[in-house]
This record gives C-alpha cells, structure tokens and sequence, in this order.
C-alpha cells in the first residue's frame, strides 16, 4: 500500500441545530444513536457524498473511507474518519489540496424521530450548515 496514511475529523452534525429536513434531534437521541453506531461489531465505511446517494446507502463501487470512531465534543458529533485505497480515493486525494473536505452524514427517520445514524460521507460541497461547522482537520502520514 503505497498510499499515504490520510485522516480526517469531521463535525457531521449539530446538536440542536435543525437538519436538512428540519428536523431536531434531541440530544439524548444523538447519544444514543453515536453510542449504537460505534457499538455495532462492524466495520463502518463510507464514500464521497454525490447527489444521486440513495438514501444513505454505501455503495463498495464508491467507497472512499473507513469511519473509526465518532464521538460528541461540545455541541457536535465528530466523526474520525480515514482513507482507504481505492480508485475513487485517488481522485479525493488529489483534491484535497485545492477543497476543504467536510464530513456530512445521513439518519434514518420517519420525519418525526430519529432511529439511527445510517451513514457518514465525505463532501466538497457542504450545505450552508456545514460550511458554519468548525474546520474538518485532515492530517497526513506518508508511507515510508
């Protein structure tokens, strides 16, 4: 693996703060569903965010990313993410020196509550609300 190890933290969500549905998520549903999420005895990936996702589903043909761990700091879920090698990671890593990447995510609901946290994608093109979240830190560990 020639690739250089890339991580990258991200802010997916906003306690308090509506999502793109409008929806608030009451913070003891996002503790519940980041304690869920990491508790799940699977390994989390996830890809780069295009407008055709359908319904928070990865697809392997575009996988970008391993998701490590997320936790709550302050008023945020942040999420520790890392990119694994594939085509589709060669192309974000070509951008990441000209983009500022931001970590965005998808929850399964009902329009009235919150089940669980269904996905989290890397994007280039954060809504209004990311763009407000703290800095994505991307850090770089070249392979020796």
């Amino acid at each position: 693996n020639d690739m250089a190890t890339i991580k990258v933290t991200s802010p997916i969500l906003k306690i308090g703060a509506p999502m793109a549905n409008g929806l608030i998520i009451p913070k003891g549903t996002v503790e519940h569903i980041v304690k869920e999420w990491n508790e799940a005895p699977w390994e989390k990936f996830g890809q780069l965010q295009t407008d055709d996702d359908g319904f928070g589903i990865v697809q392997l043909s575009k996988m970008t990313h391993k998701i490590n761990n997320v936790e709550i700091k302050d008023d945020y879920v942040v999420a520790d993410m890392e990119l694994i090698d594939t085509p589709n990671t060669k192309h974000l890593v070509e951008m990441l020196d000209a983009h500022k990447l931001y970590g965005t995510c998808s929850v399964m609901t009902d329009g009235k509550e919150i089940f669980n946290l269904q996905s989290i994608s890397i994007t280039m093109n954060p809504s209004d609300e990311l763009k407000n979240f703290p800095l994505t830190r991307v850090e770089k560990d070249d392979a020796e």
